[in-house]
């Protein structure tokens, strides 16, 4: 846990709104996990890969992490490497720790990155982190883009987990919305949100 509030520290100095939204993905697949009725060994390891699922952004230059515009596509091209940079930021954990980080934007159909890998290839938490980093991307206030309310995200979550547009693992879109109808922690103010309370909540 100290290593991970370590690189989590890295991550608030270099930027504040990454940050805040590794923790809410930290939440969101929790949510999914808990949903799914895995054990606490299995939350753990899903909690600690989503936390730190990003930190491959602290070798992204300012200009284009803190862009306040859309990204030109030679800057996305240049984002999209964050994933490979985390599996060097990283290089002494756990393999199967780096494997979900690094493959946390495949998509089932193929169309992701950085690999391109199809379906079940994808490993099972990487899919997790997948519809819970969406789902927050899409949630989050950015200054090129339009927030969703969780209704209109969970909708496009699930138009993009069809066999037409098969982007997405259904089951882990159902979790999520499930969750959020019934879990306590649906809106929580997350800046207050402390990592020490976040874990706390995985222990009990």
């Amino acid at each position: 846990m100290k290593d991970v509030e370590h690189y989590l520290e890295l991550l608030k100095k270099k930027d504040l709104n990454t940050y805040y939204h590794s923790i809410r993905v930290a939440q969101y697949s929790y949510l999914i996990g808990k949903t799914l009725e895995y054990t606490n060994e299995q939350l753990s390891f899903l909690v600690v890969s989503a936390l730190l699922h990003d930190i491959g952004k602290l070798y992204i230059p300012d200009s284009i992490l803190k862009k306040p515009s859309k990204l030109t596509e030679q800057e996305y091209e240049k984002i999209k490497n964050h994933p490979l940079y985390a599996k060097k930021i990283l290089q002494d954990y756990d393999s199967k720790l780096l494997e979900v980080i690094v493959t946390h934007h495949e998509r089932l159909d193929g169309s992701g990155y950085p690999y391109q890998l199809l379906g079940s290839t994808i490993p099972c938490f990487a899919q997790i982190l997948a519809v819970a980093d969406s789902f927050d991307a899409m949630t989050s206030n950015r200054n090129y883009n339009l927030v969703k309310s969780f209704q209109e995200a969970t909708c496009e979550l699930w138009n993009c987990s069809t066999q037409e547009n098969n982007l997405y693992n259904s089951s882990f879109v159902f979790s999520l919305n499930q969750a959020l109808h019934t879990d306590t922690l649906q809106h929580p103010k997350m800046k207050q949100y402390t990592l020490q309370r976040f874990f706390r909540k995985l222990e009990e």
